[in-house]
């Protein structure tokens, strides 16, 4: 069964909430945020970017209608799941602390840039 499509003023967090849960989504914004989240949502394939602020209720319309067949709810779920498996917020940290290890192991300190920029 399709989810029906969640359409709105979407931020990222309301973007993210919603791939998660299977959701299509219909993107109107134009502030802050949301017009990158809107591009990303339509790039993405798991909802339509209405390309302005101030969207008509028959454009919204088509766009809910559109986006109520099966497969936008299939791709949503899809990119939730993998979102899922990433790991999430926990994952990401994980994945900068270790890359901060990495790197402080391969320098020879915090003044080594500094050294072999004066030594030329």
């Amino acid at each position: 069964m399709a989810s029906l499509p969640f359409a709105g003023h979407v931020g990222a967090m309301t973007a993210v909430a919603a791939v998660r849960a299977g959701v299509p989504l219909v993107v109107a914004g134009a502030s802050l945020d949301k017009p990158e989240v809107a591009r990303r949502v339509a790039w993405s394939g798991v909802g339509k970017n209405l390309h302005t602020g101030r969207p008509g209720a028959g454009r919204v319309r088509r766009a809910v209608r559109q986006l109520a067949r099966p497969e936008h709810a299939r791709r949503a779920r899809e990119l939730g799941a993998k979102m899922a498996a990433a790991g999430g917020a926990g994952a990401a940290a994980t994945l900068l602390e270790q890359l901060i290890v990495d790197r402080t192991r391969r320098d020879d300190g915090p003044d080594a840039s500094v050294a072999a920029f004066t030594a030329r």
